[in-house]
């Protein structure tokens, strides 16, 4: 089995994946979702700054705006509140002893 992605990109609008042949047919995405499991993450600190750092060259390179899932723009204040609200989740399963990226998380989450 290979490794867990760090992250994943979606895109929005009803595909699962993107495909050489969605492009050469013109498909165009209203929207990417950009995110990782909790559970699966070796390193889930890691992963959410893998997120914005994501999200952050994306909306460079597209010349777009990045939102989290409460339709609120991606800036300090919300990756302060992501941020706070990942340690929280982290503490809920590691006070379950479920450490995530562990065998036990992959497991039930996997």
């Amino acid at each position: 089995a290979g490794a867990d992605p760090l992250v994943t990109v979606t895109p929005m609008g009803g595909q699962d994946a993107f495909a050489l042949s969605s492009v050469e047919s013109g498909v165009t995405h209203p929207g990417l979702l950009i995110g990782f499991s909790l559970p699966l993450s070796q390193n889930p600190s890691y992963s959410l700054d893998a997120a914005f750092r994501t999200a952050d060259h994306l909306s460079a390179k597209l010349n777009a705006a990045a939102f989290t899932d409460a339709d609120q723009m991606l800036g300090h204040s919300a990756r302060n509140e992501l941020s706070s609200n990942l340690m929280a989740a982290v503490r809920t399963m590691v006070g379950a002893c479920i450490e995530p990226g562990s065998r036990a998380a992959k497991r039930l989450f996997g």
